[in-house]
């Protein structure tokens, strides 16, 4: 998607959420001949679309990304001061 190419894919994973209502991107099942097809449909007739803006709709920039990591070691260490200070003073 960060590349603006058609995607084609089988559903694994979060998949089917993350391409829901993107322009370009299929899912298909796990049949080789099913998935080639869509392939080559997809190389042929279909170019680069904006499926970046997809991407950043979704909050999955590096920027968005690297935010919520940090939110979530923040909230990780701030709860291991709570507990280690109130630890210590029962000592």
């Amino acid at each position: 998607m960060a590349c603006n190419r058609p995607i084609v894919s089988v559903q694994i994973g979060d998949v089917s959420e993350l391409i829901a209502g993107v322009e370009g991107c299929t899912l298909v099942g796990r049949c080789i001949n099913t998935f080639t097809d869509a392939m080559v449909y997809k190389l042929r007739y279909e170019g680069f679309s904006d499926r970046r803006e997809a991407l950043l709709q979704k909050g999955l920039d590096i920027i968005s990304i690297a935010q919520r990591i940090m939110a979530f070691y923040e909230t990780v260490l701030n709860s291991r001061k709570v507990n280690y200070n109130s630890h210590e003073s029962k000592m």
